[in-house]
Parts: C-alpha cells; structure tokens; sequence
C-alpha cells in the first residue's frame, strides 16, 4: 500500500500527504521524480500522481499500460517511462497525455538525458541515444550519470563506464561485487552498490 508522508522538522511528527484509503490506490511506488515543487511518481503500472508540495493538493490519471513499469526520467515537463514489454512513453505533465514514442530492442532498465535527448540503458549492456546502438557491457546497464563532460554508466556486475559526450570511452573500473544501485557526483563520487556498500571513488577525470 502507497503512501507518501511528511516529516517536521525538529520534532519528527509525521503527516501523511497521500492516503490510499482516500485515493482508492493500493499499489506500490514504482518511480518517483521532482520538477520544481511537484512530486511526480508513478503507482503498479497503473496510476500517475502529480503532488503540489506548495499547495498541498494532487492529480492522479490512469496510463492504463498493460506491463509494469521498469524505469522513469523527466526531461523539461514531460515524464518519459519505460515498461517490462520494451515500450517507452511520454507523459505531457501539463495535460496528462501519454503516447508511446518508441519500442526498444530489449528490457528497458535505465534512463538519462543528454541535451534533452534520452540516453537508454538495456539489460543486454546497451545503450540507445539518437537511434542508435551503442554496446557497453556484457551485463545490464543499471545506472546512468551525466557530470559535466562525462557519462557514468553502472552495471550490474560492478562495472563503471566513464565515457565523453560523444560517447568515447575515457575509462572503466570495477568498484566492487555488485551492481551499481546509483552513482552521486560530487568532489568525490559516490558509487553505491546493491549490498549496500558505498564507495568514494577519484577516477582523476574533470
């Protein structure tokens, strides 16, 4: 059962934003994403709630999709969403239209922007931008970065791609024994696996 609650400041009292019991929507979160002061997120493979943090209020609309939902990004105001059948979509976050825009060649399992262009991750090891395909690894792609000049690609097995913009490989390392859960860039940056262990990392790459 989803649901989404505040947290105080200070005194740690807990208020709840989104109730299922008067949404009427017991599936689980499958994706949340942040716009300017709007939670968005994603419920089963269903449902599609918009969450005004400033004025408190929320819209939900039905995507009826037929597999569950494997990832999601947003690029300006729209919501793009991958599914378990290949198929990736776009919300229009304004009027709540959705379209598919395209089928991919295998699962779906990470995405990223690039000037506004979606860079796809698959569970071969590929990677989709502008059409075309580009081969990284010899297991799932499970997180994509952009910092600055660069790409970081996690897998599943460990590895981290550093690649340019225009997808040249600089270089690759393996941080541990697990897939790559997320990568935070910063100063040092973060690699944090599945086991729960977490890295910092200098990879000597401005």
């Amino acid at each position: 059962m989803a649901m989404l609650y505040k947290l105080t400041q200070g005194g740690g009292v807990k208020s709840i934003l989104i109730d299922p019991t008067k949404t009427n929507i017991i599936d689980g979160i499958t994706s949340i994403n942040f716009i300017k002061d709007k939670i968005i997120f994603t419920l089963g493979n269903a449902t599609l709630i918009i969450y005004d943090t400033i004025n408190n209020i929320y819209k939900k609309s039905n995507l009826n999709l037929n597999s569950k939902i494997t990832t999601t990004h947003i690029i300006g105001n729209a919501l793009y969403i991958a599914s378990f059948d290949r198929n990736i979509y776009k919300v229009e976050l304004d009027t709540l239209k959705i379209d598919k825009i395209m089928q991919t060649s295998n699962l779906p399992t990470a995405m990223m922007d690039l000037n506004q262009e979606l860079i796809i991750g698959l569970i071969d090891g590929n990677i989709i931008y502008k059409d075309k395909i580009y081969k990284i690894s010899n297991n799932q792609i499970s997180t994509i970065k952009i910092y600055k000049d660069n790409i970081y690609i996690g897998d599943w097995d460990s590895n981290l791609y550093i690649y340019d913009l225009n997808l040249n490989l600089k270089n690759s390392t393996k941080i541990g024994y697990d897939s790559i859960l997320d990568i935070f860039i910063s100063k040092n940056s973060q690699v944090i696996l599945w086991n729960s262990a977490i890295f910092s990392c200098n990879f000597g790459i401005e």
